[in-house]
């Protein structure tokens, strides 16, 4: 399904290695011809990667321009993967992706860029396709858009090339953030399982293996440069019906219960994260469905894993974490 790497397509670098999305565009990269580098600040965080023999581990910080240069000689495309914490987002996710995009100008390297929706704010439209209008209503809406005009302004001055693929809320192995993974921990545990936002309207996730396929199909694709895919998840479901299926696979019948919009404002007066999530709790209270009509003209076909078959892969690795 992926283009090859190989036939001159040089060295692909990837920031940000040691979150769930890195980890896989790492290994959808080592599964095809080429080398692969990953510029990490902790070495032995780096997860278990097949084909190990042509991985570089470079180690330094994507913060400085240096480490950044140090990574990306030589290579034809860098994988932004990098994760920064809500409450960090004000003061780090403009710098960070301006280092990048300054060592990718000097060093003439394609910057491919995972996207999300947090720019076009409340959904006009059944499903949303790129032309939808950039109308955010939050802050981090606000960085996102400021993100990517960023890379839109670098092409169009000093054709700085880069490729913007935008995803829905992510779920599958690796993917242990606050919201997604006591979901799956609960449920294999018969615990009550926690949902923010409302049940029973139309949502969709993306399973983190097809994300990385998508982000890496669209980096190495030809005639890419300047251009933003969206790419939906394996169909609209609502969060009863896919929590169920959670229950269902997982063999436990834990009770759903849901945290209301008040409640979560109300944690956020002293918690961060909970005020940084509120600010974010539309898109669990509104459908917003992704339209992947460009990307799946442009590449034939759009990775998606149906939802039973991403459940049980994700349960199957929150069973047995690998190390």
């Amino acid at each position: 399904m992926l283009s090859t790497l190989g036939g001159g397509v040089a060295m692909q670098v990837v920031l940000g290695a040691t979150g769930g999305l890195g980890h896989w565009v790492v290994e959808k990269l080592l599964s095809q011809k080429g080398q692969v580098r990953v510029l990490v600040r902790t070495p032995s965080k780096l997860k278990q990667f097949s084909n190990v023999e042509r991985l570089e581990v470079i180690e330094g910080d994507a913060s400085r321009i240096d480490d950044v240069k140090r990574a990306i000689e030589g290579a034809s495309h860098v994988y932004y993967c990098v994760n920064v914490p809500y409450p960090d987002w004000r003061l780090k996710a403009i710098p960070l992706l301006q280092t990048t995009i300054t060592a990718a100008r000097e060093k003439e390297t394609k910057i491919v860029f995972p996207g999300n929706v947090y720019v076009y704010g409340h959904a006009r439209s059944e499903f949303v396709g790129e032309a939808h209008p950039w109308a955010t209503h939050t802050r981090k809406g606000e960085l996102r858009i400021r993100m990517e005009q960023m890379l839109n302004d670098a092409w169009n001055s000093d054709k700085v090339p880069y490729t913007v693929v935008r995803f829905p809320d992510f779920y599958g192995p690796w993917v242990t953030n606050e919201l997604y993974a006591p979901i799956f921990r609960n449920a294999l545990l018969g615990k009550p399982i926690t949902w923010y936002g409302k049940l029973d309207i139309p949502i969709e996730f993306a399973y983190i293996e097809d994300a990385a396929e998508a982000l890496v199909m669209a980096g190495v694709g030809s005639s890419t440069n300047g251009e933003s895919y969206n790419v939906p998840g394996a169909g609209a479901s609502t969060p009863r019906e896919w929590l169920q299926l959670v229950c269902s696979i997982a063999g436990t019948k834990a009770n759903i219960r849901t945290v209301p919009k008040f409640m979560i404002a109300l944690a956020g007066i002293t918690n961060s994260m909970a005020r940084e999530f509120y600010e974010m709790i539309y898109l669990k209270t509104e459908r917003l469905i992704l339209d992947g009509t460009k990307f799946k003209k442009k590449f034939g076909t759009i990775p998606a894993t149906p939802y039973k078959d991403g459940i049980k892969e994700t349960l199957d690795w929150f069973r047995d974490p690998s190390p």
